[in-house]
């Protein structure tokens, strides 16, 4: 029978403490970084520098997003069924993000550049909160409703949005075909460009 010796006991015990150190010490960072992305998002970015910091914590936020979603198999407590349910929610909301990465330059630059007809220091939001309307009629009291006819898998098609005049985005032209509408996670419009742009 190998003997082990008090030193080597003591050599793995203080390897497995400085780990534990270290695992804590990493958990404790990454939840300070959390907070400091989470109090920045927090504020209205007005510079371009400003409006960087914010896409940089953004893209931390997604990030530990999809780390977490890639362990939910493994959690307990929760049924398959739910597992299921969070995951299919999570693509559903992460699929468009890329859905024009294949699209040209000029399509691309055209959806960054846009910004809110209303508050046009802030963005229209990006590709990710773009859908596709290309109907859109105004009823008898004047109101605008744009009616999404590609809701990308996540708004469905048939959506009536109503548009607020101040939300109506006249003057960017659209190279893209289609109307364009940006919705909030509670299909409110935050900018709505008609098809061809007129």
């Amino acid at each position: 029978m190998r003997k082990t010796s008090t030193a080597t006991k003591t050599k793995t015990a203080s390897r497995s403490s400085v780990a534990r150190k270290n695992s804590h010490s990493k958990v404790k960072q990454a939840s300070s970084d959390l907070d400091s992305s989470n109090d920045l998002l927090r504020t209205t970015p007005l510079t371009t520098e400003d409006r960087l910091a914010h896409i940089h914590a953004l893209g931390q936020r997604v990030v530990s997003y999809v780390k977490f979603m890639c362990t939910v198999t493994r959690l307990e407590g929760s049924s398959a069924e739910s597992k299921e349910r969070a995951v299919a929610v999570f693509y559903d909301r992460l699929a468009p993000y890329g859905q024009w990465v294949n699209s040209p330059t000029h399509i691309r630059q055209w959806f960054q550049s846009l910004m809110q007809p209303d508050n046009p220091a802030q963005s229209c939001c990006g590709e990710g909160d773009a859908f596709e309307a290309d109907n859109w009629e105004i009823e008898e009291d004047g109101t605008i409703v744009a009616i999404i006819t590609d809701g990308k898998g996540t708004v469905p098609n048939g959506t009536r949005v109503v548009v607020p005049d101040r939300k109506m985005k006249w003057d960017a032209g659209n190279p893209t075909g289609h109307g364009i509408i940006f919705l909030t996670s509670t299909y409110q419009a935050i900018c709505y460009v008609t098809p061809g742009g007129v």
